[in-house]
């Protein structure tokens, strides 16, 4: 298996994969959302991670809506996925405990271009815009 890997990994475009997509998507949310907050957007960062901080959003029912709309993400940072505080990274960073528990980070793979993450963003919005003004019972 690890061979494999190895070998997909040269073979994988060198640099700034996902990118594309991650730069796209944020620019998407931001138009649409400018309340939502793209940690360390100014910061060298990995090219195809995006962690977004969704003022108002529990960030676990909002992977929970993601995942039926087959939006691949999850709440917090990685080495705090499955975790119930709020990322430790984040709230050494100063980030208040409300905001760190809106946390979703999305990833973008090697071969996902800018309308993967025009698409992601879109499903994002959609799913945000729910929240603010729910279907009538």
């Amino acid at each position: 298996g690890f061979g494999a890997a190895a070998a997909a990994a040269r073979r994988a475009p060198a640099g700034d994969a996902g990118a594309a997509a991650r730069d796209a998507f944020e620019r998407a949310v931001h138009a649409a959302r400018p309340d939502v907050i793209v940690v360390a957007a100014t910061a060298p960062r990995l090219p195809n991670t995006s962690l977004l901080l969704v003022p108002g959003c529990d960030g676990g029912r909002l992977v929970a809506a993601l995942a039926a709309d087959d939006v691949a993400v999850a709440t917090g940072s990685a080495c705090q996925a499955g975790a119930a505080e709020p990322s430790h990274v984040l709230r050494a960073m100063g980030i208040p405990v409300a905001l760190a528990r809106a946390a979703v980070r999305f990833s973008f793979g090697p071969a996902d271009d800018a309308a993967v993450g025009r698409e992601a963003a879109r499903r994002l919005l959609g799913r945000l815009q729910q929240a603010r003004h729910p279907p009538p019972a």
